[in-house]
């Protein structure tokens, strides 16, 4: 039985066929007709649209709500966003080679004997951005359409054995020869050797000197070695000191993070699983990289006890440690996660400092988590900022930035030593410490900033110690800081 799309009720277009739908079957449904357009153009099927193109893994950095009070408006800023980058341009992190004839010579000072870049780069050579993420040398970007690239020329920083990888090394992956466009320092990766076409991948992570990837039919894809040049390793994933057909893990993977010097990610029905060390590569299948029995190669991974029960809504992991967020928003720590018993980490122990002070003030649950290096950040839902560091009691006791208390702040990245905050309003606020002048804060010119007492000279280093709005032209619609560089999706009304 057959009966006209139009005959169903609205609200089972908007609330239940659009689930249905990937996000162009979405956009090519309100260019059907004039009266699907007018059923479609509402907050609900907005918002559906926006998280299918941009978050399909990663964090809705604009509430339901949001949607209500702009409509495509957020979908659309984000669609034609571009991206900006600041910060120390070490091995060209920021995605542009800048000499002095470059078309972004203006945007840099000289401070002593270094060469600081004070304004944001405009990086033009990539768009239709679906995700960011900041790596400790280098900037990984995720397009809607699935495509994976990194920014600079050695995405690893030279790390040789600090960071995960393989056992030894590998012995079938060439060093390859990456060509940028002109000044651009963007590289795409490399997954498939064969005529079969690339991956598409819906989501990425970065950590110090390593990042990994997860494609669209469930494999997650590793860059852990300085050897490896920008083509990927697909993984399984094996549980440690288990044999035989139980010990592969095969079920969906929902969230991946790669930490400091370890990788991991959120598998249904098993919990938080991490990693320091996989299989070398061997050979090719396929088009592919394995190891010497002809499969992907294992990664021998732990489990973090009590995460299998669904009940994860979302985690960070740091240097050493790994802190996770469950479904009713409190806030749990596993310490040296580094040093696993075989198969498990240590158990997580709950942040009782960090849940007593939100309800103390009005919140009674988090709702965002964010993290890396050895800071993370929580945000509750009355809009409490709370910020975790291992120089704080290791953890286990909150920092309060008044400055950013029931501000409306959607999302915190942080680098080393420096802060990105994003507001629900779409304004970025800056702070920490600027090692050796790497512009990482783009406040401008160091000068400006002293003169203005915003920030302070500390013998190679500039200090701004209160959260600083900076003066960006356009919507901020994401926010990535890792290492000594940030970058930043902004959008306008054109």
């Amino acid at each position: 039985m057959t009966f006209p799309l139009l005959d169903l009720p609205d609200d089972i277009i908007s609330f239940h066929l659009v689930d249905c739908l990937d996000s162009k079957d979405i956009i090519n449904l309100f260019l059907t007709c004039k009266q699907l357009y007018q059923i479609l153009n509402s907050p609900v099927v907005w918002h559906s649209l926006y998280i299918k193109t941009f978050s399909d893994l990663g964090t809705d950095d604009y509430s339901f709500d949001s949607f209500y009070r702009w409509g495509p408006r957020v979908y659309k800023l984000r669609a034609n966003s571009r991206l900006l980058t600041f910060g120390s341009n070490v091995f060209a992190r920021l995605g542009e080679q800048i000499g002095p004839v470059s078309s972004y010579s203006g945007h840099y000072e000289r401070v002593g004997l270094q060469k600081r870049i004070f304004k944001p780069i405009t990086i033009d050579s990539i768009r239709n951005i679906a995700d960011i993420s900041a790596g400790g040398f280098s900037f990984q970007i995720l397009t809607t359409n699935g495509e994976l690239y990194y920014t600079g020329h050695m995405w690893h920083g030279g790390m040789r054995l600090d960071c995960p990888g393989p056992e030894s090394r590998d012995d079938a992956i060439p060093l390859s020869n990456v060509h940028n466009r002109g000044s651009s320092a963007i590289s795409r990766v490399e997954t498939d050797q064969s005529n079969q076409g690339q991956t598409h991948f819906i989501s990425v992570s970065s950590g110090r000197g390593h990042f990994i990837a997860l494609d669209k039919s469930g494999i997650i894809w590793t860059w852990d070695s300085s050897f490896q040049s920008n083509q990927g390793v697909p993984l399984r994933l094996i549980r440690n000191g288990s044999v035989g057909a139980n010990a592969v893990i095969n079920r969906r993977i929902t969230k991946i993070r790669a930490g400091w010097t370890l990788s991991s990610c959120l598998i249904d029905g098993v919990g938080i699983v991490i990693w320091s060390r996989r299989q070398n590569c061997t050979q090719w299948k396929n088009g592919r990289p394995v190891n010497s029995d002809g499969e992907y190669p294992a990664a021998f991974v732990s489990i973090v006890p009590k995460t299998a029960d669904g009940n994860i809504a979302d985690y960070v992991v740091l240097q050493d440690v790994l802190i996770y967020m469950t479904q009713k928003g409190r806030l749990f720590k596993v310490d040296n996660i580094t040093e696993t018993l075989p198969g498990h980490t240590n158990p997580g122990t709950r942040l009782n400092r960090f849940e007593s002070y939100i309800k103390a003030h009005g919140s009674s649950k988090f709702v965002r988590l964010s993290g890396s290096f050895r800071t993370f950040t929580v945000i509750s839902n009355n809009d409490n900022v709370l910020i975790g560091k291992s120089s704080c009691d290791h953890y286990n006791t909150p920092q309060i930035v008044h400055e950013l208390q029931h501000k409306s702040i959607s999302t915190i990245s942080a680098g080393d030593y420096h802060f990105l905050a994003l507001s629900r309003a779409g304004k970025l606020y800056t702070w920490g410490r600027e090692s050796r002048f790497n512009g990482c804060l783009g406040l401008g010119k160091v000068s400006d900033i002293v003169n203005a007492r915003i920030g302070h000279i500390d013998q190679q280093d500039l200090i701004v110690d209160k959260p600083t709005l900076n003066n960006i032209d356009g919507t901020v619609l994401a926010v990535a800081a890792a290492g000594w560089q940030s970058a930043i999706l902004v959008g306008k009304d054109y």
